[in-house]
């Protein structure tokens, strides 16, 4: 049995394909499916065209997979981890984060509220000149 391809085609056909990892965004899976390329892996991303145009879909899909035929699966997988291994993300406090922004943003949303009082005064006088202006 033949399978439909529309004319012009330009999907890779992959025999047996695998997969390799599934990603949270389609940021991530592209760049992963760019290192892989780079070193001559074949990758495909089978939700990629329709993440691009409905990106909610995410959660249904659960996440993103990213393909590699089943020959080149062991190799791809290495280098993967070799990206992890130099990776230069720290692992962080959440809490300590959390309770910084918090704190960062109560300072902030007073600072607003008093900008916000004050150009409310500005142009309520601004109002009120322009009445006795109108009235003389």
């Amino acid at each position: 049995m033949e399978i439909f391809r529309p004319p012009l085609c330009i999907y890779k056909v992959m025999k047996d394909p695998k997969n390799l990892h599934i990603y949270d965004n389609l940021i991530e899976a592209e760049g992963a499916k760019s290192f892989l390329e780079a070193h001559g892996i074949t990758t495909t991303l089978p939700d990629r065209h329709a993440l691009y145009h409905q990106p909610h879909l995410i959660g249904v899909l659960g996440g993103v997979r990213l393909q590699v035929a089943s020959e080149n699966y062991i190799q791809a997988k290495e280098l993967l981890e070799q990206i992890e291994k130099r990776s230069q993300l720290k692992v962080v406090d959440v809490d300590s984060i959390r309770e910084r922004y918090s704190e960062d943003r109560k300072r902030t949303s007073v600072k607003w509220l008093a900008r916000i009082f004050s150009a409310g005064v500005v142009i309520y006088w601004v109002w009120v000149l322009a009445q006795h202006l109108k009235d003389s």
